[in-house]
């Protein structure tokens, strides 16, 4: 799917995190950092205490200049590690990725997610 390029601002992250934290949501969110202090990689967990079992893996992204040294992995266990102590009636952490996503659906496999169904999407082109 072609989404295009959004845009965010730390306004728009302000506004996001509000809106979840009036709903009650638990938002978890680990960012890897560059030497020089910069934000390179992030993920993010959703937790609705009302469904205490449950979690969610929102986005994962590395910056493009600092893929392919695991950093998409170490901050989804840092993540999930953390969600452990904070919400440990948390039994199913449900994500998704698109199948062409091999190197995330290998972090996923790694951490020990497995597929539960699939889901397909179409894109009208004119």
């Amino acid at each position: 799917m072609d989404f295009g390029e959004e845009q965010w601002d730390a306004a728009r992250v302000a506004e996001h995190d509000e809106r979840l934290a009036d709903l009650g949501d638990l938002r978890l969110t680990t960012v890897a950092l560059d030497p020089e202090g910069e934000p390179v990689a992030y993920t993010e967990l959703t937790h609705d205490p009302q469904a205490p079992a449950c979690a969610t893996q929102d986005d994962t992204l590395v910056h493009g200049d600092h893929r392919g040294h695991g950093l998409g992995r170490r901050v989804k266990a840092a993540n999930l590690a953390r969600l452990r102590e904070v919400a440990p009636t948390v039994r199913r952490v449900h994500t998704w990725n698109a199948v062409e996503n091999t190197h995330m659906l290998a972090i996923n496999a790694d951490l020990g997610f497995r597929a539960m169904g699939a889901q397909g999407a179409w894109q009208l082109r004119r």
